[in-house]
């Protein structure tokens, strides 16, 4: 849904995915190998006539032959080259007969996700964070959903289900600790691109690990897949119009509704936990809900951005490009995105240009009209903020924002975890994005900090 930068960061690499989708029925599932395999085959090969070939009409218009070039680039700069390729996986999205394959890059590893119309033409080509295959409706789950579920903590249990905000269903996890409850409860929001309910990254998947270990203390959450991966297709459809609110908003504030009505957890102790992007989106989730009527205990903001998001993708890139050899002419078109989107906030005519990120102008006025520091130090609810010494995305910059305007703020709970990256893993050293190839899990002591905050919080009036 989003076009695609060279070199981004692997939590951004979830950004890689593409326009096209269109409904359809599904294809033979031989021919559809053989189809994926001719496209990877030319793409991989610099064929990018050829590759854009097997697309149909809406696909070869959003990726013509200059963007697939772009776009392997890109990755070649961030990953290296192929080295090889993994087992074919089919199941559907958004209805569409889907094929997943793995690409193996020298520095780590992208699903390619191929999606047919009913004529058997390409109509979505993404490259995203390895994830796992969505089965199509009536089939039984893949066997590596079944480990998941298999991989619970003993006395932890998981119920799926659905949150809806008005027509948007996704796929959730509700995650029970031992015992019959009523429990306190947090929503977990995503950061950037198309997440699972996981948040996964690579081999990590921080959002499981943060749910599993707030059961093991008593504190149930919720997790779903986030709606830019469960419906890219009619979002595509809304490009032009579209706001933080149907990336993110709409559905955390539906989640924490679903939470207020389940018997095994207590309303009046509900919590929205964010990481990254959904970090900075907590205080107004939060004042929407309150809005609403049903305000939640308070909002914790794990790698919490408070600069510009757009300047924070620059610095990011600007960090990586010693590193994995990013040009400096790479490094300057995305300063003048970035000038470009100043301009728009400035209520300016940004001149002719992309984007960054491909984000439409609603979604970036939107950002620029939002102020997530004042916006948190208006709720009057307890506030927790966690940070990683090694993170390199969201910086001590960005805590020393939040910490600048929320001084004085009398429900301020602020906790630094110097050897933590942004995804919370334990490490040595600067990070880079080859830390999210290990799978290194969210840290015990981001883990205790923030059970012990909740479980201190008193229940809203």
């Amino acid at each position: 849904m989003r076009r695609p930068l060279p070199a981004l960061l692997p939590v951004l690499l979830s950004l890689l995915a593409l326009p096209g989708l269109a409904a359809a029925a599904p294809d033979p599932a031989t021919l559809r190998e053989e189809r994926v395999a001719a496209l990877l085959d030319a793409f991989l090969q610099g064929r990018d006539d050829v590759a854009g070939a097997h697309f149909d009409a809406r696909l070869r218009a959003g990726l013509p032959p200059a963007r697939l070039s772009e776009v392997r680039a890109g990755l070649a700069a961030q990953l290296g080259e192929v080295r090889g390729r993994g087992a074919v996986r089919h199941g559907c999205s958004e209805g569409l007969a889907t094929v997943w394959q793995r690409l193996d890059y020298e520095r780590g590893a992208l699903d390619a996700r191929v999606a047919f119309d009913g004529e058997g033409r390409i109509s979505g080509f993404f490259l995203v964070p390895p994830q796992q295959a969505t089965p199509c409706p009536g089939v039984a789950p893949a066997p590596d959903t079944a480990d998941d579920v298999a991989a619970l903590p003993a006395g932890v249990r998981e119920l799926p289900l659905t949150v809806d905000a008005g027509g948007w269903p996704l796929p959730g996890r509700l995650t029970l600790p031992a015992g019959a409850g009523p429990f306190p409860a947090v929503v977990l929001v995503h950061g950037s691109g198309p997440n699972d309910a996981d948040q996964t990254v690579f081999a990590r998947a921080p959002f499981r690990d943060l749910a599993h270990g707030l059961a093991l203390r008593g504190i149930a959450s919720l997790r779903y897949d986030k709606r830019t991966r469960v419906h890219p297709a009619r979002l595509q459809a809304r490009h032009p119009d579209l706001t933080l609110d149907d990336e993110v908003v709409d559905d955390a504030v539906a989640a924490l509704d679903l939470l207020a009505g389940r018997p095994e957890i207590d309303a009046a102790r509900r919590v929205v936990v964010g990481h990254s992007l959904g970090a900075l989106l907590a205080p107004r989730i939060a004042l929407r809900a309150r809005d609403a009527g049903s305000a939640p205990a308070g909002v914790a903001l794990l790698a919490a951005p408070s600069r510009p998001l757009h300047w924070i993708v620059v610095a990011q890139v600007e960090h990586l490009a010693a590193q994995q050899g990013i040009a400096d002419t790479q490094v300057a078109e995305l300063r003048r995105q970035a000038a470009r989107i100043d301009a728009l906030a400035a209520g300016q005519d940004p001149g002719a240009g992309p984007l960054m990120l491909g984000l439409p102008a609603t979604w970036w006025r939107d950002l620029a009209g939002y102020d997530a520091v004042a916006t948190a130090r208006a709720l009057d609810l307890p506030i927790f903020i966690g940070h990683g010494g090694r993170d390199y995305q969201v910086v001590d910059a960005d805590l020393a924002g939040w910490q600048a305007g929320l001084a004085g703020h009398a429900l301020l709970t602020v906790r630094t975890w110097p050897a933590l990256d942004h995804l919370l893993g334990v490490g040595e050293g600067p990070s880079y994005p080859a830390d999210y190839q290990r799978g290194a899990p969210v840290a015990a002591e981001a883990i205790e900090d923030l059970a012990a905050w909740i479980a201190g919080l008193p229940a809203t009036r």
